[in-house]
């Protein structure tokens, strides 16, 4: 069939290989005959985004040396690989025996490059204590480990995602022999100008002759090859098939000793006490909701001063509220970038150059690099939860509650993160197993008001009310209004763009309480900080520089005067729009498309257009106050940033999905602006 993609499994016995075929292929497996194989093959389908995938269930093997005990499974299996030639290669491995299973990964590599690593029994491990750097192992051998329960579907969502995504390397896993290195060549050398197994890479060969592989040998006979292996043993003094045995070992090794990490387990005693206050029915709930409101409150104080400076500000201390705003990590790096902007200025040359190097290009840097410290400490948090085995109780006593919404307790920790920023949230939907419940929350997690819309929404209520019960109490409505709107929205994904409906499954098995590790933190947080890096940095950094352009060039050229810019036409077309909603002024809309790339855009936006230092006096100076009260709603429904644009493009992998959300959400944005803004005007006038 055209367009479908082939994967073979393969894997030691006893590590899950059948259960999980079962699991990919569903009622679809059955026996098929396959050319130039003696052995009956199992294969099923499946489709996965609208793609046909074939698995094929190869035999169980320890290695793909034929030779051994397992002589005719090794030979098929190896057979298949090669003449088969399998779009992906899968070979499960066991998360509790990884110095052992991991052996056959590595033969594999040597013979192709199109190989997918699953650790299966992660649940196992979890038992155990045991930590895989899934991330870690795959940087290592360069290739996607994916982490699977398979008698519990756990990872199935993830493991067809990598199938999708699997890219041909360049070559296979060139293992270092030692002193072996010398004779593999030779032999190698004499199999290219023989043209000896061309099916096979020439490398693999030579080592297969070296280890005494039957098949390998006697395609050899009379080249010159054994005398090479004879005289490797001569002058080696040792057996070289033991020899290339104990260099796989000694990779496996080293990898392992990197990658898995032993901790201890909290005694029972104290884990009874534990498991009685996160899994009671009614404290449960409530003491996850505390203790995850706690220490998002300290990561967001220490990157912003949230809410410190807000509870200062109120006590009448706008110093001390000023002190932990400037001394924040985000106010340092405020600090440090302006600095840069001011030498940066000094510099002589033209206007323009000037105002794209401050404006643009650094200001695209600190957009960037501004959100390095919350994704950062957000993720040392989980990591921390995660490996206590917290993070398992809190979902179950969530579970209850979402779960009416398409949700399992799982999603409780991408909500939470929302509320700090979107980008992580969006992010760690990689953690839940369904695609279904992946997409849809990453879809609807937008809605939940993030750091950047508290502050704006802060000046705006300030400048549309001047009773402090009346700001808290508006500022009250928007949040319970914005976590309504995402409940309500990952059900209507659900059923009218993913087209499902489905009861969602709390597939967890709750783990043993975990003395942290350091290392394992690391791990957990190094991936996902690396990760916004790589995919979100790339769109963010030209979307700031292609603002400065809207805001600097004008129909006659560069222009500092922003009411002649092409922004600013923008502006006056968009006003045509939000006009019903009271937002007739070209402004204010403007302000509303620098907060596609940041939130807090809208703010700077007026300030700069108004020439006024202070937010509250600049927006009053466009603006009444139903007109402030429909900005705060569109600002705070519409897609909060052109980052978070870029990660969900990334974790929906559909530009059309991506289209949808940003669709759905400028509609209630709008229609719920249109009703603030008429329900406002009477009160307010």
């Amino acid at each position: 069939m055209q367009d479908e993609i082939v994967v073979a499994l393969a894997g030691n016995p006893n590590v899950g290989k059948s259960t999980l075929f079962n699991m990919l292929t569903g009622e679809t497996a059955h026996v098929a005959n396959w050319p130039g194989v003696t052995v009956e093959l199992k294969e099923g389908h499946a489709i996965h985004h609208g793609k046909r995938i074939r698995f094929v269930d190869l035999p169980g093997t320890y290695s793909l040396t034929a030779g051994g005990a397992e002589e005719i499974a090794e030979a098929v299996a190896r057979k298949f690989i090669v003449e088969g030639r399998p779009d992906v290669l899968i070979v499960i491995t066991d998360a509790t025996a990884l110095d052992r299973t991991l052996y056959l990964v590595v033969r594999a590599m040597e013979l192709t490059p199109n190989v997918i690593v699953v650790v299966n029994f992660m649940d196992c491990a979890r038992r155990r204590a045991i930590h895989v750097d899934l991330d870690g192992l795959s940087s290592d051998l360069g290739v996607p480990f994916v982490g699977t329960v398979a008698t519990k579907g756990e990872g199935i969502g993830v493991l067809f995602d990598r199938i999708l995504e699997a890219k041909k390397r360049r070559s296979e896993l060139k293992v270092d022999y030692n002193g072996l290195e010398p004779y593999i060549r030779e032999i190698q050398r004499i199999v290219e100008e023989k043209s000896i197994l061309q099916q096979y890479p020439s490398r693999f060969v030579a080592v297969g002759v070296l280890e005494g592989d039957s098949e390998f040998l006697n395609a050899v006979k009379g080249t010159g090859a054994e005398e090479v292996v004879e005289r490797a043993r001569r002058e080696l003094n040792a057996d070289p098939s033991q020899l290339v045995i104990e260099a796989r070992y000694k990779l496996v090794e080293e990898v392992v000793r990197r990658r898995v990490k032993r901790t201890s387990i909290v005694r029972q005693e104290l884990s009874e006490r534990m498991d009685k206050a996160f899994l009671h029915p009614v404290a449960g709930p409530i003491i996850s909701v505390l203790l995850l409101i706690s220490l998002f409150s300290l990561i967001f104080a220490l990157n912003t001063g949230f809410p410190v400076n807000v509870l200062l500000s109120q006590m009448g201390l706008e110093e001390q509220a000023a002190f932990v705003e400037e001394h924040s990590i985000s106010g340092i790096m405020s600090y440090i970038f302006d600095w840069i902007s001011s030498q940066v200025s000094k510099m002589p040359a033209p206007e323009w150059a000037l105002s794209l190097l401050t404006d643009g290009i650094i200001a695209g840097l600190s957009g960037v690099l501004s959100f390095l410290p919350l994704i950062f400490l957000v993720f040392v948090l989980l990591g921390a939860l995660q490996d206590t085995g917290v993070l398992a109780r809190i979902a179950v006593s969530f579970d209850r509650f979402l779960r009416p919404f398409g949700l399992s307790g799982k999603s409780v920790f991408p909500a939470s993160i929302g509320f700090g920023c979107n980008v992580p949230a969006v992010m760690a939907t990689r953690a839940l197993d369904d695609d279904r419940e992946r997409a849809s929350l990453a879809m609807s997690a937008p809605f939940i008001p993030c750091q950047a819309r508290l502050v704006v929404l802060l000046a705006l209520s300030s400048a549309a009310f001047s009773s402090p019960l009346a700001k808290s109490s508006f500022l009250m409505l928007l949040y319970f209004l914005s976590v309504l709107v995402f409940l309500i929205s990952t059900k209507i994904m659900q059923i009218y763009v993913l087209k499902v409906r489905w009861k969602p499954e709390l597939l967890l098995e709750i783990p043993p309480y975990h003395v942290p590790s350091l290392r394992v933190i690391w791990w957990y947080t190094r991936v996902n900080t690396m990760h916004f890096l790589r995919k979100a940095g790339a769109i963010i950094f030209p979307m700031v520089i292609a603002f400065w352009f809207l805001l600097h060039i004008g129909p006659s050229g560069y222009t500092t005067d922003y009411s002649n810019s092409i922004g600013a036409i923008m502006g006056r077309y968009i006003s045509l729009i939000t006009s019903p909603i009271g937002l007739s002024d070209w402004r204010a809309s403007l302000a509303l498309l620098s907060g596609f790339l940041a939130k807090e855009g809208v703010l700077g936006t007026i300030n700069t257009i108004t020439g006024l230092e202070d937010p509250v006096a600049a927006i009053r100076s466009i603006l009444g106050p139903a007109e402030i009260v429909s900005l705060s709603v569109v600002m705070n429904f519409y897609l909060p940033c052109v980052a978070t644009a870029a990660v969900l493009l990334k974790e929906l992998r559909s530009a059309r999905y991506l289209l949808i959300v940003i669709a759905y959400e400028l509609l209630v944005a709008y229609l719920l602006a249109f009703v603030s803004y008429y329900v406002f005007s009477l009160f307010l006038h």
